[in-house]
C-alpha cells in the first residue's frame, strides 16, 4: 500500500509527466519548432526528474533490505530528491508561477498567442505548469522531510541551472531571434543581462527563504514528530 508521500510523488510524477509530453510532442509540434527556450518547459523536465527521485527514495526507506547496494541506493536518490528540492524546485516555482501570471494579466495575447490558447490542451498544460507547481511545492514541504545542503553550495546549484538557461534563451534569441516571449525583441541587449542578474537575485532571496523555512520547521517538529513514510 502506497504512503501518502509515496502516492503524492507518484501522482505528481504522472501529472507532469503528461504535461511535459504535450509540450514537447503537441505544442512543439503545431505551434513552436523548440519547446526548451521556455524555462517553464525546464521547470516541468526538472519536477518529473525530482518526483522520480522522491518517488524511489521513498520506496527504498519504506523497504528496508540487507543488500549493501540498497543503502547506498537510499543515500543517492534521498541526495538528489533533497539538492533538486532545495536548489531548483523551492526557488523557481514561485518565480515562474508569479512572472507568468503577471505577464498573461498585463497582455495575454502577448504572454500566449490566441491560437495557442485555443488549442484544446493548453488550459490543463498551462494550469499544470504555472498553478499547481505552488501547490505541490507546499505540500511537498510539509509532507516530506527535506535536508538542505549549505546555503553556498546550494545558491550554487540553483545558480548552474539558472545561468545555463539564461546562456540558452540568449543563443536561440540572438541567433535565431527565437526569444520566449515577443517583448524581448523591444529591448536592448543591457537591459536583458539586468533582467537575468535580477531574476538571479530574487531567486537566491527565495532559496534562502526556503533554507530558514525548512530550519524552523525541523526546530518546531523534531524528526520524531514528522511525518514518517511507513
Amino acid at each position: 500500500m502506497l504512503s501518502v508521500p509515496g502516492g503524492f510523488h507518484t501522482v505528481a510524477l504522472v501529472v507532469y509527466s503528461w504535461a511535459l509530453y504535450i509540450e514537447i510532442f503537441h505544442f512543439a509540434r503545431y505551434y513552436y519548432s523548440f519547446s526548451f527556450k521556455f524555462a517553464t518547459v525546464w521547470f516541468n523536465l526538472y519536477c518529473v526528474f525530482y518526483h522520480l527521485c522522491a518517488t524511489v527514495k521513498v520506496y527504498l526507506l519504506k523497504h528496508e533490505s540487507n543488500a549493501r547496494i540498497h543503502e547506498s541506493l537510499k543515500k543517492l536518490f534521498t541526495t538528489i530528491a533533497d539538492y533538486t528540492y532545495a536548489s531548483v524546485i523551492f526557488p523557481q516555482a514561485p518565480l515562474i508561477s508569479f512572472t507568468f501570471w503577471a505577464m498573461y494579466c498585463m497582455d495575454p495575447v502577448g504572454a500566449v498567442p490566441l491560437h495557442v490558447q485555443r488549442d484544446q490542451f493548453w488550459i490543463y498544460a498551462t494550469h499544470i505548469q504555472h498553478s499547481l507547481i505552488v501547490v505541490t511545492l507546499v505540500l511537498d514541504f510539509f509532507l516530506n522531510q527535506h535536508n538542505y545542503p549549505r546555503k553556498s553550495t546550494g545558491i550554487k546549484v540553483m545558480l548552474l541551472f539558472t545561468v545555463g538557461y539564461n546562456m540558452l534563451h540568449s543563443f536561440r534569441g540572438i541567433v535565431y531571434n527565437d526569444w520566449a516571449y515577443n517583448f524581448f525583441n523591444h529591448i536592448q541587449g543591457p537591459v536583458i543581462g539586468l533582467l537575468y542578474v535580477l531574476g538571479n537575485i530574487v531567486l537566491t532571496g527565495i532559496y534562502l527563504t526556503g533554507h530558514f523555512l525548512n530550519a524552523a520547521k525541523q526546530r518546531l517538529f523534531p524528526s520524531e514528530y514528522q511525518l514518517k513514510y511507513e
